[in-house]
């Protein structure tokens, strides 16, 4: 008789355990196609951010190549000091400096021995920057364009600060002098701060050579004296293909990121918008663990039953 009443039991347990095993095998798949939605759309909002992002540094470059031509105007006047176009173009670079729009700091003309031979600033006027890295590139003649050099404490400021230099040429090609225009990269990371909102989500701009900070939407005091990191994973990627995605564990911090990066054809610098995984996933992960629960819960009810 007991044989008899456990085989009834067996068939009901059976297919509970089928159906519970199809049901499980589609909340898996549901869950599958949630996570990369989720992480789809993530890329897609780093694409986005990252194209609005290259668009702020170009601007801010727009303004630094305007004042080299400037320069090299300055450098080609004759009788520049006593002319009245060569006092007007005085006024007016020193006018921008004050302003400080996209953090411009300082306009310095440097000569060829390292010596600031005239400046917005007038007290940096004489002052020796021939250790500084965005002077002595230019020495060997193998740079062409503008070079962005390292952030480094300006010796009147005080302030971090990068130089963007740019070799200065007569008519005939010879080299005037190099000018020098340095930009607040905290004022510049202030900038970028506005494009991105949201616990572990950020903004930064590398130089494209050696991976050297420029740039960074949070906390730029505390990273901007890090060393370069020529091997980052979006330089690395970044100069093998200009925009892009990108998914890598942080060095810093040991997370997983979700990452979109431009490398604008004009600037050897990299653009990346990075997004904390963890954080970008944790909406979908609440929402997977309600679902497995509630899942279970129903499974266990209906073996009750």
């Amino acid at each position: 008789m007991a044989e008899a009443i456990r085989q009834p039991m067996v068939l009901p347990i059976v297919v509970w355990a089928l159906l519970t095993l199809l049901a499980a095998g589609s909340i898996g798949i549901a869950l599958q196609r949630m996570h990369a939605a989720r992480v789809e759309a993530a890329f897609a909002e780093a694409e986005a951010a990252s194209a609005t992002a290259e668009q702020v540094i170009l601007r801010a470059f727009e303004l630094v190549t305007s004042i080299h031509e400037l320069l090299r105007i300055k450098a080609g006047l004759l009788d520049y000091s006593y002319s009245t176009a060569g006092i007007a173009l005085d006024n007016h670079l020193r006018g921008l400096a004050r302003d400080g729009r996209f953090g411009l700091l300082q306009v310095s003309v440097v000569d060829r021995a390292g010596d600031i031979a005239w400046s917005s600033a007038a007290e940096a006027i004489g002052l020796s920057v021939a250790d500084r890295e965005a002077f002595r590139v230019h020495l060997t003649g193998g740079i062409q364009g503008l070079y962005i050099g390292k952030p480094q404490v300006g010796r009147v400021s005080g302030r971090w600060s990068i130089m963007v230099s740019e070799t200065l040429r007569g008519a005939d090609g010879v080299p005037l002098g190099i000018g020098v225009v340095a930009l607040d990269p905290v004022v510049l990371s202030q900038s970028l701060s506005q494009l991105v909102h949201g616990p572990g989500r950020r903004i930064v701009v590398r130089r494209l050579s050696d991976g050297a900070m420029l740039a960074r939407s949070a906390d730029i005091e505390q990273h901007i004296a890090r060393p370069a990191e020529p091997d980052h994973p979006v330089v690395v990627t970044a100069r093998q293909a200009r925009n892009g995605q990108s998914s890598y564990e942080s060095v810093l911090f040991h997370r997983e990121t979700i990452s979109a990066y431009r490398s604008p054809s004009v600037l050897p610098i990299v653009v990346s918008v990075v997004f904390d995984s963890e954080e970008e996933l944790r909406g979908f992960w609440h929402t997977a663990y309600a679902v497995i629960l509630c899942a279970l819960a129903a499974s266990a009810l209906e073996l009750h039953l």
